[in-house]
């Protein structure tokens, strides 16, 4: 077709903001598995800390959840990335390839694991706003 190279570019990188999101959540999740090996998986919830007054499981769930909230505004990030380039490839689409090619990359970027809510918004308002466009030209009574 004609814009398959322009399809390739968009394709290329989600795949890319994919892999890195992939590759930092599991980062982060080998990260969570060596600190409760270190602090032992198996813990009495009544061996408690005298400073602290918390449980070792508690201190234990502090850990992993720093660990997580260490790398979780990066992938937020990443995110948000592939979910621009998501938002531009639907309107490139609808712009250049008409409602179903639009439709098919919606379908795509709905289906990834990494979508983000402005692809859904950009969907809803892109297609509603377009329709009422068409509507008026169309339909010159109302």
């Amino acid at each position: 077709m004609q814009f398959d190279d322009c399809h390739a570019v968009y394709n290329g990188l989600t795949d890319r903001f994919g892999a890195q999101i992939e590759r930092l959540a599991s980062e982060t999740e080998k990260e969570i598995s060596a600190a409760s090996i270190v602090h032992g998986d198996v813990l009495d919830d009544q061996d408690i800390d005298g400073e602290t007054g918390r449980t070792k499981a508690q201190e234990l769930e502090l850990l992993k959840s720093g660990i997580a909230a260490k790398r979780t505004p990066k992938i937020d990030s990443l995110k948000r990335l592939a979910g621009s380039v998501w938002v531009n490839e639907m309107k490139f689409s609808r712009r250049a390839e008409g409602r179903e090619k639009f439709r098919a990359v919606f379908a795509r970027a709905r289906k990834s694991p990494h979508v983000v809510w402005q692809a859904f918004e950009a969907s809803g308002t892109r297609d509603s706003f377009v329709e009422l466009i068409e509507l008026l030209i169309f339909n010159p009574q109302l």
